[in-house]
């Protein structure tokens, strides 16, 4: 009876252990395990799918084996004391102290620790066994599903999925610290999950923000504009900003310009395009969705009252997700580049809060908002590769357009010669 005990303890921490190996598990590193084709992996994947099986197959096993422990402890205690003249009550009660004390050492605390710890080794080696024990318990395990799923039911409890968005979240900021996920990729990841939360209004232009165009307005009016305003697109409207007629793109104008096939002194409202609204309320993955389905690239945003809130681009939606993007989904990799000492290669779309922080350079504010704006504002014309002006000791030189727009610009620092006496 002895060996019965021992056997029945062990398999009692087979079972206690195995849960313990599963359920902490992580998803991630099982991901890893299934990726480099690890024996077991796939088939521990199969179980998790189905966790209630799992479960339901681990505490029918765990309570066979702890009732024959008990069963087996008491009928060898009476056994001892049998010839002692010791009430068979008394050796019951000696049996469950021991049992108990038995299975809570060796068949719970120390076999779910050493589990834990090594999640993945444990979880390999029960993994063929725990399949067939759920095969062997089949009818018991059936039956315990039904009467979870039915309790569940009555009491209105609904099923939770196996991770949580917070689970997952978790998960991406532990890999990162550890350094096993890139930076970058975590960032878009979290960026991934906060998308289907986010309301327009939260990151919308606001309406004191916007700059708006007069339908009345000529082109040359609007090139003025437009050299301290640098976005691809401007809503356009009649006497007042609350009465938005339209918006334009700013790539059909300066194209048309390039091209010679318009005027200067043609207006804005030849290039009008139907006027996007929707509810600042709206949520942010919805609209990006009607955006791509309908090809939509701006949208202007109600409030409750039906007054002008805000606009928000597809460029704008985009940088929710993956960062900052240059002109209609390019995206910016680095948008200041040390080429060499006190050297400097910028993206036009720089925004000059930006430069501060990474060059010691002081840009007065301005009617501008990016490194091309302020160099349009400084040469006073639509520039060519190769121009440039010198502000403070820093020389800025264009060094790649687009058209008429400016892509890249190149800042260097000179030395200041001191007269000597």
């Amino acid at each position: 009876m002895v060996i019965l005990l021992i056997v029945s303890l062990l398999l009692s921490a087979f079972f206690s252990g195995s849960e313990a190996a599963f359920l902490s598990l992580q998803r991630g590193r099982l991901a890893k395990l299934i990726k480099d084709k690890i024996r077991g992996a796939e088939e521990i994947a199969k179980l998790l799918e189905h966790p209630e099986k799992l479960l339901a197959t681990v505490l029918t096993g765990n309570n066979i084996v702890n009732t024959a422990a008990a069963s087996i402890g008491t009928a060898l205690v009476i056994s001892i004391f049998k010839n002692n003249d010791i009430p068979n009550s008394i050796s019951v009660l000696i049996a469950t102290i021991i049992v108990s004390v038995l299975l809570l050492i060796f068949s719970e605390t120390i076999p779910k620790t050493i589990a834990v710890r090594n999640s993945e080794k444990v979880a390999l080696l029960a993994v063929k066994a725990l399949k067939k024990v759920s095969y062997l318990f089949f009818p018991f395990v059936w039956f315990l599903e039904k009467i979870s799923k039915i309790t569940g039911r009555l009491f209105g409890i609904k099923d939770a999925s196996i991770i949580s968005e917070e689970e997952i979240l978790a998960l991406i900021d532990e890999r990162q610290q550890i350094g096993e996920a890139d930076p970058d990729e975590a960032q878009m990841l979290e960026r991934v999950f906060k998308f289907n939360d986010t309301k327009l209004f939260e990151v919308m232009t606001p309406r004191t923000e916007i700059v708006a165009i007069d339908q009345t307005c000529t082109l040359a009016s609007f090139l003025e504009i437009y050299k301290n305003h640098t976005h691809s697109r401007f809503p356009i409207y009649l006497g007042d900003i609350e009465n938005i007629t339209g918006t334009i793109s700013a790539k059909d104008i300066l194209t048309g310009l390039s091209e010679k096939t318009i005027t200067e002194t043609s207006t804005v409202a030849d290039f009008q395009r139907h006027a996007y609204f929707v509810p600042e309320t709206k949520l942010v993955s919805e609209l990006f969705t009607e955006m791509r389905l309908y090809g939509y690239k701006i949208a202007l945003l109600a409030d409750e009252f039906g007054g002008l809130a805000g606009l928000i681009t597809l460029e704008m939606l985009m940088e929710e997700i993956v960062g900052k993007v240059g002109e209609e989904g390019q995206l910016i990799a680095n948008e200041i580049e040390e080429l060499g000492e006190n050297t400097f290669l910028l993206d036009g779309a720089t925004r000059i809060e930006d430069i501060s922080e990474t060059i010691n350079l002081t840009i007065p504010d301005g009617d501008y908002e990016t490194i091309a704006g302020f160099v349009l504002y400084n040469l006073g014309n639509i520039p060519s590769v190769g121009d440039s002006f010198m502000h403070e000791n820093y020389r800025f030189e264009i060094t790649e357009m687009k058209n008429v727009r400016i892509e890249q610009i190149k800042i260097t620092k000179t030395r200041v010669i001191k007269n000597l006496k």
